[in-house]
């Protein structure tokens, strides 16, 4: 019997790519608005080195699922 559970992030299923990047550009709106004073000065500054930190580490996790998903599907190894 195998009992073993696969990692959501090495064989992610169409659902779980699709709620990972919505959650993604979910959280990179929130991050920004809620960091920084959006509508008045520019995301852009030294002062938001961690904002920017976080957005890029999320946005590699996320191409990372994602670039799993399409590399497992053309394998056939994709749940749907």
């Amino acid at each position: 019997m195998n009992n073993k559970k696969s990692q959501w992030t090495k064989n992610p299923t169409k659902k779980q790519v699709v709620l990972v990047f919505f959650a993604w550009i979910g959280a990179i709106v929130l991050l920004t608005l809620s960091m920084t004073n959006f509508f008045v000065e520019s995301p852009f500054k030294r002062q938001n080195m961690v904002l920017l930190f976080l957005i890029l580490m999320c946005g590699f996790t996320t191409i990372t699922v994602i670039k799993n998903y399409y590399k497992n599907k053309k394998a056939g190894g994709v749940i749907e």
